[in-house]
């Protein structure tokens, strides 16, 4: 399936929507993490924060890359990131629940 936008041609737009939710499921949990941490000041939130934030580099480098370099990730490469991106969704979604609880 091919989307055009502006006259770029995005190939796999489910690797972009899969790309976003995790972007939008981090700030979650960052914003989560860092009310905890200003509230109980201790190094575990701290740290969750930090992991978060380095989280959410990589995923705003990889989308970068996707939109950039499209080319590179065909074929094969693309079903495996695929599944890494979904993978990582469903983590995501699973650390969102308990954090909640």
């Amino acid at each position: 399936m091919k989307l055009t936008i502006l006259n770029y041609t995005i190939n796999h737009p489910v690797d972009i929507i899969l790309g976003i939710a995790n972007i939008c499921l981090i700030i979650g949990l960052m914003s989560i993490y860092w009310k905890s941490y200003k509230h109980y000041r201790t190094q575990f939130s701290l740290g969750l924060v930090l992991f978060a934030a380095f989280l959410l580099i990589h995923n705003l480098l990889y989308m970068l890359t996707y939109l950039t370099y499209q080319n590179f990730w065909g074929g094969f490469k693309h079903n495996v990131m695929f599944l890494v991106n979904l993978s990582e969704l469903i983590g995501l979604l699973i650390l969102l629940k308990v954090t909640w609880s």
